[in-house]
């Protein structure tokens, strides 16, 4: 009759599970598809593009919204 314990199989260490994650995070890293820098460009340009424009926008509605506020309760007179 076989204890549990014959047929129990042992948890890898920590040393070993940390090495195969960085095993496997390199192989997934080689396999990936990268960007050419022609895109990496044109991404980087739309990103401050786009932040450029919430900013403005941002701050015209501000600027409204302080003049009728200001306006409305008589501030800054």
């Amino acid at each position: 009759m076989a204890t549990k314990m014959a047929t129990a199989r042992r948890e890898p260490s920590f040393i070993t599970r940390a090495i195969n994650y960085v095993k496997e995070s390199y192989a997934e890293t080689r396999r990936a598809t990268w960007p050419t820098w022609e895109d990496i460009r044109r991404l980087t340009t739309a990103v401050f593009a786009g932040v450029i424009f919430v900013t403005l926008y941002v701050y015209v509605i501000d600027s409204i919204l302080a003049y009728i506020t200001k306006t409305l309760f008589g501030l800054g007179r």
